[in-house]
C-alpha cells in the first residue's frame, strides 16, 4: 500500500515514553503540532511482545488513520525475535492502513520488514519519512514569503523614489507659481500708482454730467418753469386726475416758492 504524501492522522506502536517514542515525537509531532498522534503502548520484546503488537495493530486499524508506524530502538537479533513471528507478520499483511517498519536496526532484517509497506532503519527516519512533504511545502511557503517580502520591499522603494521625485517637481511648480503671482502683484502695484489720477479724473467728469442731468430733472427746476404740484389736503395724495377729487374737497398747491390752500368749486 502506498504511504500518503501528507499523513495527518498517525498511529504509533511502541513502548510509551521509550527512546523510540520520544525520537518520533520530537522529529515529527513537535515540528508539526497539527499532526494527530494515536499510539498503543506495547512490549517490543519478550513473551508479551507478540500479543501486544498484534492487539495494537488491530486497535489502530479500527481508527481512521493515514499511516501506522511500528517502531522500537536497536537491539540484538534475539531482542527482535517478536518481529519474525507469524502472528505479527500476518497482522501487518492484513492491515488496511499502510505500515512503516522502523524497528531500529540495520544489521538484521526481520520478516516484518519484508511485509511492511515501507521500511526505515530508525524511529527518527520514520518521522522524517512522514513529514517529508510537509517540510517541502513549508520550504516552498517560506521561499514564497521571502519572494513576496522582497518584491514588496522593491515596490516600496520604487514608490518612495516616485514620491521623492513628485515632491521635487511640486517644489519647482510651487516656486514657479509663486514667482508668477508675485510678478502679477508687482504689475498691479505699478498700475495703481498711475491709475488713481486717471480714474479720479474720469469719475469727476461723470459726476459733473450726472449733476447736470439731475438738475434738469429736479422738481424744483420744473416748478421754476411755472408748473405746480397739487395734493389732497386730507391725506396728502398727489392729484393726477380730476376723478381723484370731489366738489368742496380742500387741496394744497405747491409752487416754486410757497404753497396755496384752496377748495374745489368746480370740476371740468
Amino acid at each position: 500500500k502506498p504511504i500518503p504524501e501528507y499523513p495527518e492522522r498517525i498511529g504509533l506502536i511502541t513502548r510509551f515514553e521509550s527512546d523510540a517514542w520520544f525520537d518520533f515525537k520530537k522529529n515529527a509531532i513537535d515540528k508539526f503540532p497539527f499532526l494527530q498522534l494515536y499510539y498503543t503502548d506495547v512490549f517490543v520484546q519478550g513473551k508479551n511482545a507478540v500479543a501486544d503488537i498484534v492487539e495494537g495493530l488491530k486497535l489502530l486499524n479500527e481508527k481512521d488513520l493515514d499511516v501506522i508506524i511500528l517502531t522500537r530502538g536497536g537491539g540484538s537479533q534475539e531482542d527482535l525475535a517478536a518481529f519474525d513471528s507469524d502472528e505479527i507478520v500476518r497482522a501487518i499483511a492484513a492491515s488496511k492502513i499502510p505500515i512503516i517498519s522502523a524497528i531500529g536496526h540495520e544489521k538484521y532484517e526481520t520478516i516484518a520488514d519484508l511485509v511492511a509497506d515501507a521500511v526505515v532503519s530508525t524511529p527518527t527516519a520514520a518521522a522524517k519519512l512522514v513529514i517529508t512533504k510537509f517540510e517541502e511545502f513549508l520550504a516552498k511557503a517560506e521561499h514564497l514569503e521571502s519572494t513576496i517580502r522582497s518584491l514588496a520591499a522593491k515596490f516600496y522603494q520604487t514608490k518612495l523614489l516616485e514620491i521623492s521625485l513628485l515632491e521635487k517637481e511640486f517644489e519647482v511648480d510651487v516656486k514657479n507659481f509663486l514667482i508668477q503671482k508675485f510678478q502679477i502683484l508687482d504689475n498691479l502695484e505699478n498700475d495703481l500708482r498711475v491709475l488713481p489720477k486717471t480714474i479720479l479724473t474720469e469719475y469727476k467728469r461723470k459726476l459733473e454730467i450726472l449733476q447736470r442731468e439731475l438738475e434738469l430733472l429736479s422738481p424744483r427746476r420744473i416748478l421754476e418753469r411755472g408748473y405746480s404740484v397739487t395734493y389732497k389736503l386730507k391725506d396728502g395724495a398727489i392729484l393726477r386726475d380730476t376723478k381723484d377729487v370731489s366738489l368742496e374737497d380742500k387741496i394744497r398747491v405747491r409752487l416754486a416758492r410757497g404753497n396755496l390752500k384752496a377748495k374745489v368749486f368746480g370740476i371740468q
